[in-house]
């Protein structure tokens, strides 16, 4: 089998996020999947998703917002 390596983006502002990656990192690193985790602001979330797309994973939210005509 090949070496995997996943980058996995989470936010720093939701310190829950942090701890779901890591016991995902850990998950991985038992079954031979190298999963490194990359921390960054939430503003910076979207530059990593619309630009940079250099990311196999990313945990996030999005609040969804419905549009009501007249």
């Amino acid at each position: 089998m090949d070496h995997i390596d996943l980058n996995f983006v989470i936010y720093t502002s939701r310190e829950e996020f942090k701890i779901y990656a890591q016991a995902f990192q850990t998950d991985m690193k038992e079954i031979g999947i190298k999963v490194t985790l990359k921390p960054v602001s939430y503003e910076t979330v979207f530059e990593y998703e619309r630009r940079s797309r250099n990311f196999d994973m990313l945990l996030g939210t999005y609040l969804l917002q419905t549009l009501r005509g007249s």
